[in-house]
């Protein structure tokens, strides 16, 4: 289905991309007693009940259906256009300083490295952390992400994320809700900042 918001139609070429819908006899009508989520869950299109899956969805050149994007994962900037946290994460991810990486809105901001200091500390210290943050955008830069893609800001933490933390599913794919409850102090630190 088409998400004319954030720029994704069935008609695209070469390959159509827009919003995932499921239906079928084993797929739920709604949400039991929640009118207002199955209203905004559910879609009925000729007597048919589809569920909007919240995946972007790509169809290349085989046929094949590929999970491309999340529409939550997508922040519409003050332009109107559509930032992918999903793509920067992936893209800055691939920097091997990084183990793990999920983007907000706004990031944290060159490099004297005293090796007698633990790694802890060197992870606070304000000029690592501006290195940290120049090799980011810049790789960010040689991936293809536009300059209003790029954190400015940025926390470095050295607790693994793992499932057993609630931060990370199984699959080791990001929980950003769980994130942003977790580093709650630390984020609003960065927005007070910039």
């Amino acid at each position: 289905m088409d998400w004319e918001d954030g720029g994704y139609c069935v008609t695209d070429k070469p390959h159509p991309r827009g919003e995932i819908l499921v239906s079928g006899p084993t797929v739920a009508k709604g949400y039991f007693r929640l009118p207002e989520v199955t209203q905004e869950a559910f879609i009925e299109k000729e007597g048919q009940v589809w569920y909007k899956t919240g995946d972007i969805g790509q169809i290349d050149e085989t046929g094949v259906l590929r999970i491309i994007d999340r529409k939550k994962d997508l922040v519409k900037l003050r332009d109107g256009e559509f930032l992918s946290l999903g793509d920067v994460e992936t893209k800055l991810k691939t920097h091997p300083v990084i183990e793990n990486i999920f983007a907000l809105r706004k990031f944290v901001e060159s490099l004297k490295l005293d090796s007698k200091r633990d790694f802890e500390s060197l992870t606070q210290d304000p000029a690592v952390v501006a290195a940290v943050l120049k090799e980011l955008q810049a790789h960010g830069m040689k991936q293809g992400l536009r300059m209003r893609d790029l954190p400015v800001g940025l926390f470095l933490n050295t607790k693994p994320w793992t499932p057993e933390t609630g931060l990370v599913t199984a699959a080791f794919k990001i929980r950003r809700q769980a994130l942003v409850t977790y580093f709650k102090e630390h984020i609003n630190a960065l927005y007070n900042r910039y």
